[in-house]
């Protein structure tokens, strides 16, 4: 009797349950089903994508297919429904219309399910002719976030980020880690720079950003140029950074430089977007760069012949200054100066009896202009028992050179014509018969 009372109360309550379960899903499936799981599903979506709209839903028993669309985009979601385990894709063609900082297009797809508190994306983006695989966390808003790609168009990357440099091509991988409140991206670069100078170059960037306008940056570039870091802000779209060179070749440089300067040097300097200008600085210059190079100096006079690329002519303590725009101009000046011994020294005493290196002739004044094929100079040392002048000589940067120069020790004066290993007296005068106009400044 218990038995068959147990058994027909069991079957009662399977009868009922599975009446619900019946019920439900005639509900769940019905029209008004369908609107009331719209809805529910809406109110969901609006915690991840406020102010978007589903356009499309339907389900099965545990199945779904759903479209969002948000903007001009629609994002498609479809797999199974509980648990949460299924695919998304959606293509953006006019990323300026989502996020007003950024433009260009990117497909995204993968698989979509939840882990914990969290609605994970999982997929790949596809931007800058590349792929960028990456693991997003969301709970009302994006908590964490993991990517990387590899030989992404960094011209592509500059337009959609939009950074004005068409001068640099290449490419570069990408990883993308996102803390608390910002992401750190790290660019591993190569590519070529060609803006005036061509150089190949390779990089490692690493950017902290809050947002597109607010980020800060650190630079490591290696080029045949020379070895730059660089670190700096971008804030709205004023771009600040200081930065420093190792082994900067200037030789390099004469494209920009006009001056083929013979050396490598470091240099410490800055700049702003805000007025366009590059400060620069070392152990012996410091100038700047805006439309045109301003440069002044202070070194021993080796250090100066040195930049030349000149072997030693006097020693002594140089100062002055160049500026560089279409051509190049200098002035300098050499104090307590000494002629050091050379073959032209050697040729000027064999010829007058005269070893000028054995004269202290004090301050040496020097200016000129340049341009990318040759250097034009004026010199002028003057000492009361002697004075050397140099007015409109020539350096070639094939080596070449000439100048007339003139040297007036006491009662006699010297009309000297140099050029390459060789030196000619073309003249000698009483000093009575010279006048004034053989100085040169």
């Amino acid at each position: 009797m218990f038995k068959k009372f147990f058994k027909s109360k069991v079957n009662l309550v399977l009868t009922i349950v599975v009446g619900v379960i019946a019920v439900f899903l005639m509900l769940f499936l019905s029209p008004l089903g369908h609107k009331i799981a719209k809805n529910i599903i809406q109110s969901k979506v609006d915690k991840y994508l406020p102010n978007s709209k589903i356009v499309y839903l339907d389900y099965g028993i545990n199945n779904f297919s759903l479209n969002i669309k948000y903007q001009k985009s629609i994002l498609k979601i479809y797999g199974q429904m509980i648990p949460l385990n299924a695919m998304f894709e959606t293509q953006i063609d006019n990323l300026s219309e989502l996020l007003k900082d950024y433009r260009g297009s990117i497909g995204l797809n993968g698989k979509v399910y939840k882990e914990g508190r969290f609605l994970v994306f999982d997929g790949v983006a596809s931007f800058a002719q590349s792929y960028l695989n990456f693991k997003a966390y969301l709970d009302k808003k994006l908590e964490k976030f993991n990517g990387s790609g590899s030989d992404f168009v960094i011209s592509d990357i500059f337009y959609m980020t939009y950074i004005n440099f068409p001068f640099i091509k290449g490419k570069t991988d990408i990883e993308v880690n996102k803390t608390s409140s910002s992401f750190l991206i790290t660019f591993n670069s190569h590519g070529f720079i060609n803006k005036t100078i061509y150089t190949p170059f390779s990089a490692v960037t690493k950017v902290v950003m809050k947002s597109i306008k607010d980020l800060s940056y650190e630079v490591n570039l290696k080029t045949n140029l020379g070895h730059f870091f660089l670190k700096g802000k971008k804030v709205y779209n004023k771009w600040a950074y200081d930065f420093k060179t190792s082994d900067l070749d200037l030789k390099k440089l004469k494209p920009i430089l006009l001056y083929p300067f013979a050396t490598k040097i470091e240099l410490l300097g800055s700049y702003e977007s805000v007025d366009d200008i590059y400060k620069f600085k070392n152990r012996y210059l410091e100038g700047y760069k805006d439309g045109s190079i301003k440069i002044s100096f202070k070194m021993p006079g080796n250090k100066f012949f040195e930049y030349l690329g000149i072997k030693e002519v006097f020693e002594g303590i140089v100062s002055g200054t160049i500026s560089i725009d279409k051509s190049g101009h200098f002035d300098a000046i050499s104090n307590n100066s000494k002629f050091m011994p050379n073959f032209y020294t050697r040729k000027i005493k064999s010829l007058i009896g005269l070893d000028i290196t054995k004269q202290q002739i004090g301050k040496i004044f020097l200016k000129g202009n340049f341009n990318k094929n040759r250097l034009t100079f004026d010199m002028l040392s003057s000492d009361k028992n002697i004075t050397f002048s140099v007015k409109n000589g020539v350096l070639n940067y094939n080596g070449k050179f000439n100048f007339i120069l003139y040297i007036r020790e006491g009662n006699s004066v010297y009309k000297l014509k140099i050029s390459n290993y060789s030196v000619k007296v073309l003249e000698k005068k009483d000093v009575k018969e010279v006048d004034e106009k053989v100085l040169v400044f």
